[in-house]
């Protein structure tokens, strides 16, 4: 035998002399215990520290915390929903500066028949929804752009509004009408109380329609009062929901006569329902 195996069996012999001996299953860290070490106590045994009760120690009543300093609320700052039949429900693209006109889908239009005006808007926290609201005076009419539910279905109207606090709901008035002939379809209704947050919802669910639907928005509030109006939704009838179901509604002569300087302005600018030209256009007489 050779020197290293020698050397190497001298080391095995030795390894397993201190492993207690060649018997499978013997663990290297087992060995006896000790008499002369005191046996463990069970008060020795660590517990999880608890953590301090939030109440109040005593199963009493909890303190009052006092008056909220603020509100924290969760809003998708482009309003919604997704599926809304108006252009604009939520005025976050119409906002206007004095003296300019557009193709927008909400329009400030002047009572005394003047045309569309522009309007003032509040801004985030004090809005329905998204970041603007409209800020409407008595001497204006909102009117809101929209199209008809497809698929034969009817559809479901409703629009935030938030009156002065000592005015009621019917403050502001709510009309759905045909965007074409300013027909008046229905007038949505106003509920008897506003919410805790000082808002009334004005809703309407109206027949399948094959015209677009928009909304006429006007107010009888006290010439130097205004109202928030935020929020209008109109979406198809799907059956998820059943909202006030509206009133049938003949307009007095004076809204009768709005509505009829509201579509002539609309006729004069903007193609609703007109019939495309059929001639060449004035830009390609040239080409």
């Amino acid at each position: 035998m050779s020197a290293r195996a020698t050397f190497n069996l001298a080391i095995t012999a030795i390894a397993m002399a201190a492993c207690g001996g060649t018997e499978a299953g013997v663990s290297p860290l087992a060995t006896a215990p000790d008499a002369a070490a005191p046996a463990p106590s069970a008060s020795a045994v660590p517990t999880a520290t608890p953590f301090p009760d939030a109440g109040g120690g005593s199963g009493g009543p909890l303190a009052d915390a006092g008056v909220p300093r603020r509100t924290v609320r969760l809003v998708n700052p482009l309003g919604g929903p997704a599926g809304n039949l108006f252009v604009d429900g939520d005025l976050e693209f119409s906002t206007l500066p004095a003296g300019s006109s557009g193709q927008f889908g909400v329009i400030g239009f002047d009572t005394g028949g003047a045309g569309a005006k522009a309007f003032a808007v509040e801004t985030g926290g004090l809005c329905k929804s998204g970041l603007h609201c409209a800020v409407m005076d008595r001497k204006m009419i909102l009117f809101f752009r929209g199209a008809a539910a497809s698929l034969g279905q009817g559809a479901i109207v409703r629009l935030a509004v938030k009156p002065p606090a000592d005015e009621t709901c019917n403050v502001v008035t709510s009309v759905l009408v045909s965007c074409d002939t300013q027909a008046v379809v229905k007038k949505l209704a106003a509920p008897p109380v506003r919410d805790a947050a000082g808002w009334c919802e004005h809703a309407a669910v109206v027949p399948p329609r094959d015209f677009g639907l928009c909304l006429m928005v006007k107010s009888t509030l006290p010439v130097d009062r205004t109202a928030l109006v935020d929020a209008a939704r109109l979406v198809p009838d799907d059956g998820t929901v059943s909202p006030e179901t509206g009133e049938i509604w003949v307009p007095d002569a004076e809204t009768a006569s709005q509505l009829r300087g509201l579509g002539d302005h609309l006729r004069r600018t903007m193609p609703m329902g007109r019939t495309p030209p059929t001639g060449p256009r004035a830009v390609d007489a040239d080409l």
